[in-house]
């Protein structure tokens, strides 16, 4: 497969099925200067990412939807339109839906995009007015020391991804203040990283909160 782009392991036959939309994702071969063309994703492998995306215009809590084809764990990003392989150094590439005459099909996408961008600068203004907290542009000199349970501290934002599973640090150490001590020490999934708090967490009991990316913890590699 061309830059990891996924490839049906199916057979001829289930590759050939009819997909159930018009609607088409194609791929983006991006060159060192940005340009390039766009390729069509095997029929059913597109219907796989159809499915992804149905699922996120009905709920866009989290942005990325995760694909296992063939052999390796696809993430799709439908709210930056860009995809990539879990687990992997390899740069995003760029991911795009079409009709069946070629044009671009994404209103609904764009649309949905557009209102969790209100929704989330506006729960971030809420939050902040609720704690009394500032907008911080700050770095510690020092993080938080492993806490010895398989847990790491994050010391870059760059350490974290949209789908992860982080936790919230027992004792916070960014200076931000938090509203439910009981959330200290829970875990719970990256559902967008931006503006400040930087990252919105999405508990295991649906709730979202924002925290500070330096608040978190990530689990230690083996």
């Amino acid at each position: 497969a061309k830059n990891g782009t996924p490839v049906s392991s199916a057979t001829s036959h289930t590759s050939q099925a009819k997909p159930k939309t018009q609607g088409r994702w194609q791929y983006h071969e991006q060159k060192k200067d940005k340009s390039g063309p766009w390729h069509d994703f095997e029929a059913n492998i597109s219907q796989s990412i159809e499915d992804a995306y149905e699922s996120w215009l009905a709920n866009p809590t989290v942005d990325v939807r995760d694909k296992k084809i063939a052999h390796k764990v696809y993430r799709f990003d439908f709210y930056q339109m860009a995809w990539s392989i879990v687990d992997s150094l390899a740069p995003k590439h760029r991911l795009r839906r079409v009709a069946s005459d070629g044009k671009l099909a994404m209103d609904a996408g764009l649309l949905v995009a557009k209102q969790v961008l209100q929704e989330r600068q506006h729960s971030q203004r809420q939050q902040l007015s609720r704690t009394g907290s500032r907008i911080f542009a700050h770095r510690l000199s020092s993080p938080a020391k492993p806490s010895g349970d398989g847990w790491i501290p994050v010391s870059e934002i760059s350490q974290l991804q949209t789908g992860m599973m982080v936790r919230l640090m027992r004792q916070p150490i960014s200076g931000y203040q938090y509203e439910h001590l009981d959330d200290f020490g829970q875990t719970g999934t990256i559902c967008v990283m931006q503006g400040y708090p930087p990252v919105q967490l999405q508990y295991q009991d649906g709730r979202t909160y924002w925290c500070d990316y330096q608040d978190l913890e990530v689990p230690k590699v083996k």
